[in-house]
């Protein structure tokens, strides 16, 4: 993210790990069978499109699950990558 906002470079992170998918990315692809599934914001794919999620064996982080869980949506609750010291 920084690379972005400094430089406008964008990276792109190809991972399996979703949560360092909720943690980094502001825009989240989600490929199965060689086809764009979902394609937009993690949160509200996470809040959203979890049975699409799982039918492409991909699951929703332990965070994502405890927001939607307390019903907060993006308008309500968004949460962002602390630095680690």
């Amino acid at each position: 993210m920084k690379l972005h906002k400094e430089k406008g470079i964008t990276v792109i992170l190809v991972s399996h790990n979703m949560e360092d998918i909720s943690r980094m990315a502001n825009r989240l692809i989600v490929m199965h069978q060689g086809q764009v599934l979902l394609d937009g914001n993690p949160i509200e794919i996470f809040h959203n499109d979890r049975e699409k999620l799982q039918s492409a064996g991909v699951d929703v982080p332990p965070l994502s699950q405890n927001i939607t869980s307390f019903g907060r949506t993006k308008h309500s609750c968004q949460y962002r990558p602390c630095p680690c010291t």
